[in-house]
């Protein structure tokens, strides 16, 4: 059961991440010309990917053997699923 937990506050941070990107793109496309949205969109997904690290390590706290390597394994995630959203979402 506590593994079930632990991967459940894995995963929690991941998807918050890529909510996060997700909803600003989007609110982003009312604001701006879809040009202007492609410059700021590493800013954007760097920052909720920053984001999502940084709420990893600190709903875990010392619960995970290796934090910086999680860390950064949860960023990975966050980037990759936010593109196949975005790219997604582009191609509709």
């Amino acid at each position: 059961m506590d593994n079930y937990h632990n991967f459940g506050k894995f995963v929690q941070p991941i998807l918050t991440g890529v909510f996060g990107s997700v909803l600003l793109v989007i609110f982003f496309t009312g604001l701006m010309s879809i040009g202007t949205i492609w410059k700021f969109l590493p800013f954007v997904i760097g920052f909720n990917t920053a984001l999502t690290g940084y709420n990893l390590l600190h709903r875990t706290k010392n619960k995970f053997k290796y934090k910086r390597i999680r860390g950064l394994i949860s960023g990975i995630i966050t980037v990759v699923i936010t593109v196949l959203i975005l790219n997604g979402l582009i191609m509709i």
